[in-house]
């Protein structure tokens, strides 16, 4: 997957022990920028490039991990993939990264040195690896969203009440108003589960 790249080796003047093939990825909202010791390699940001490539990845190194830097929902693919493959995957604060950066003196600006530079971030500072259990926050995290935005629509539906004249048009908007209280609770209890889960696994390592 990766061509070799002499240079990137010398980088690092002394590592620790490491028990992982380090790639840092850098994520945007259509690419993954990878880097290793080995070179660089690019990846559309979609499910159906970056499952092949994980498991060609898998094929070619015996314990890969994959540390990217938390970027709103961008990176939200390829973690969620890498746990369901089985690879090691670690999320690290970008202004850990940034700070790091600046220690060598240097401001990253494009693609190819934040890869650089997060790359060295796993390999010297060895992030903690995530577990399965982040899929469930994750998960958590995405119905609240989405009840948000349930939240907002019936209380936009209960405002315009006042203002309908029609008997049909009243009617039916209160039913809508119904219908989403419904399915707001139905994510409710959904959540409740996802948390409670969540716990059992946490007591349970």
């Amino acid at each position: 997957i990766f061509q070799s790249t002499k240079p990137l080796r010398s980088l690092i003047m002394s590592q620790p022990i490491q028990k992982h093939f380090e790639i840092g990825a850098d994520v945007s909202k259509h690419e993954i920028f990878l880097l290793s010791e080995n070179g660089p390699q690019k990846v559309p940001n979609r499910l159906e490039s970056i499952k092949p490539f994980l498991r060609k990845l898998i094929k070619q190194h015996p314990s890969p991990r994959i540390t990217c830097e938390s970027t709103g929902s961008y990176h939200d693919l390829l973690v969620m993939t890498c746990l369901e493959l089985g690879v090691a995957v670690s999320i690290v604060n970008p202004l850990n990264v940034k700070s790091f950066i600046r220690s060598f003196g240097t401001k990253a600006k494009t693609d190819p040195i934040d890869t650089r530079y997060i790359w060295r971030f796993a390999v010297e500072r060895q992030p903690r690896c995530l577990d399965k259990s982040w899929l469930k926050r994750h998960e958590v995290k995405e119905l609240m969203s989405f009840r948000s935005r349930l939240v907002d629509e019936r209380a936009r539906l209960k405002a315009s009440l006042d203002k309908i004249q029609q008997e049909f048009i009243l009617s039916e908007s209160k039913a809508l108003i119904k219908n989403l209280t419904t399915r707001i609770k139905k994510i409710e209890t959904k959540v409740s589960a996802c948390i409670t889960k969540d716990r059992e696994w946490s007591e349970a390592v």
